[in-house]
């Protein structure tokens, strides 16, 4: 008897396969350093910058990586088989640039309140003027530099 044979015969004895699909995505934990990206199969991808520093978990199919802190999925990319690729979301970066601008922002006022404690009621008035304060600020430190 062949093997097609053999099959034609048992076909009718063989149970079907469950609808529900086992799970087959790769799954790795990785640590996110103090960059906004994780590495996963050689390539660097995008997290949001308050995710550094951790334990993440990537699950990979063929054509995509989810990235997970627990079961709340934080990030998704295309799937990238290069190697040494950085595969960005926008956004992610956005956020960060956001974040630092005001951080050095505020880095100057301190330094300028520090430095003379009466700028503190000058940027308070120029915030209810709705003056630009990053001007102001940069303009006040060339000065104190000078």
């Amino acid at each position: 008897m062949t093997v097609r044979e053999a099959f034609e015969t048992e076909q009718t004895t063989l149970l079907t396969l469950p609808d529900n699909r086992w799970p087959t995505d790769e799954r790795e934990e990785v640590k996110a350093g103090k960059t906004p990206y994780i590495r996963f199969d050689k390539n660097d991808y995008s997290i949001p910058h308050t995710q550094v520093r951790k334990i993440l978990t990537v699950t990979a199919t063929l054509k995509q990586v989810r990235i997970l802190d627990g079961q709340t999925e934080i990030a998704n990319h295309s799937r990238s088989f290069d190697k040494g690729e950085q595969i960005e979301n926008p956004e992610h970066l956005e956020e960060l640039i956001k974040q630092k601008s005001k951080a050095r922002q505020h880095r100057g006022q301190d330094r300028l309140i520090h430095a003379i404690p009466a700028c503190c009621q000058l940027l308070d008035e120029a915030a209810l003027r709705g003056d630009r304060l990053g001007t102001i600020t940069s303009t006040l430190l060339r000065l104190l530099d000078g």
